[in-house]
């Protein structure tokens, strides 16, 4: 969803790697309808590294159907994939023919005004080219979600689809969370020790063994569990998926930890961190508002905040110029909220102070990587990414983002090294599958589609050893 790449990075923000940059023709219905698309989707619908990293590209215009058919023998999952690679392909061709459409003479301002070679600067090159050129310029990118929803909603009910609008504007269904099967705890109970080593064992990375562990002690009875041990349970689970790159069920845990314990600010900030990740804006500046409003130095200065990214951006501006810099939540929310505004430089200037507060902070590199992914400098990304790497190398959603950032620089193999490697540390990872068949697709091998259906129906990597070392 890099993604997170994420924040946790928000992999909604990243193009497709060798991707020529697309005329912003229609791009305002185009925002309309991605708007509508990411909130539908809700908590449902977003992948996680998220994830999105791969498909953001296509959410803009429908895809040309390709002549290859899908083989129907194909269980639902390996048909995903193999629709995947279609896509990327015919994406890549789209985008070479729009290109192409261009004169030489717009190429070239474009690329004396720094144009990226995967495109990902391209809508801040066009600004600069049609400053001053009414009707040229293509529209910002900082709104807020809710604003583009908004207004698609109005003009849905101008249209008399009353229902339909009320729908686009309706708060989408929490996610439930759904355990493994190996983690169903035996007859007897549970011990809170359990949870210190699922603990000791999500510090150590070892993630899997970490979510059987603290799964097995929250799906003990309510009536036999202290309501504050089951939070902190629930929220450590919710960081386990968090760093599997999986924010659907990070989401689901956070918020049984919030229930149980109002007063965990920690848990607040997750979650709004989360949210974003997954498109969930709205309820993302609710938690985020709901953390600052802890923080007893600032209460006064939340009040009439609404949950929007310029009230709540405000909130925090204000928060951090009137109570204090020193705080790791401050610094680090300020950082997600302006990555969400596309104000990339500053959300940069504040990750870099958190860190100066948190320097062994995994989680916090890997934000950093993903700002500096998402605004364009994915060298400095990789180097972030692979701090946050030093200090946790089973952090599965680095090593994706560092695939993702190398995608960005049109080293297609190097990025999928990068997602093989994510995914033999969680193989079960559908939205890590399909990032490595985007990788693939840029490579034009029909050996590799074969390799692909055959390590994906295994859920095993080992079939790719022979042509990546990982």
């Amino acid at each position: 969803s890099q993604h997170t790449s994420s924040l946790v990075p928000n992999h909604n923000l990243h193009n497709v790697s060798g991707a020529l940059p697309q005329p912003p023709v229609g791009a305002t219905d185009a925002a309309l309808l991605q708007g509508q698309e990411n909130f539908m989707s809700g908590w449902n619908g977003a992948q996680g590294a998220e994830v999105s990293a791969w498909e953001d590209e296509f959410a803009q215009t429908e895809q040309p159907a390709r002549s290859a058919d899908i083989d129907p023998s194909l269980d639902e999952g390996q048909q995903r994939i193999m629709r995947k690679i279609q896509q990327m392909q015919g994406a890549l061709d789209m985008h070479n023919e729009q290109w192409e459409c261009m004169s030489e003479m717009e190429k070239a301002e474009l690329e004396e005004l720094g144009l990226n070679a995967d495109g990902s600067n391209f809508d801040e090159c066009w600004r600069k080219a049609t400053e001053g050129m009414p009707g040229l310029q293509v529209p910002s990118t900082t709104g807020d979600t809710e604003e583009v929803l908004a207004k698609y909603a109005q003009r849905l009910r101008f249209d008399g689809e009353d229902e339909l609008a009320e729908a686009i504007m309706a708060d989408p269904e929490p996610p439930e969370y759904e355990f493994h099967p190996a983690s169903r705890p035996q007859q007897g109970s549970v011990e809170f020790s359990t949870v210190r080593e699922g603990i000791a064992d999500l510090q150590a990375g070892e993630l899997t063994s970490a979510i059987h562990k603290l799964e097995a002690f929250v799906q003990q009875p309510d009536q036999i569990t202290n309501p504050i041990q089951l939070a902190e349970a629930w929220r450590f689970l919710g960081q386990a998926q968090a760093e599997r790159d999986n924010d659907q069920q990070a989401i689901a845990a956070l918020l049984r930890a919030a229930s149980l314990n109002k007063e965990d600010m920690e848990t607040m900030l997750e979650l709004g961190v989360s949210c974003t990740n997954e498109s969930s804006r709205k309820q993302a500046y609710t938690f985020l508002l709901s953390w600052l409003e802890g923080q007893e130095e600032c209460r006064g200065l939340v009040l009439g905040s609404s949950p929007d990214l310029a009230s709540v951006t405000k909130a925090f501006r204000n928060a951090a110029a009137h109570c204090y810099h020193e705080n790791v939540g401050m610094c680090t929310a300020l950082g997600v909220l302006l990555n969400l505004s596309s104000e990339h430089d500053e959300a940069v200037v504040w990750f870099k102070r958190a860190l100066q507060l948190q320097p062994e902070s995994y989680s916090l590199w890997n934000k950093l990587g993903a700002t500096q992914s998402n605004g364009g400098r994915p060298k400095e990304a990789i180097h972030a990414y692979n701090q946050a790497l030093a200090l946790k190398p089973g952090y599965v959603r680095a090593w994706n983002n560092i695939g993702i950032s190398y995608g960005r620089e049109e080293k297609a193999a190097e990025a999928a090294r990068y997602f093989l490697k994510a995914l033999s540390l969680h193989p079960e990872s559908e939205s890590g599958w399909e990032y490595l068949a985007g990788a693939l697709a840029h490579l034009e091998s029909d050996e590799f589609l074969e390799v692909l259906k055959a390590a994906h129906a295994a859920k095993d990597v080992a079939p790719f050893r022979a042509h990546f070392q990982f």
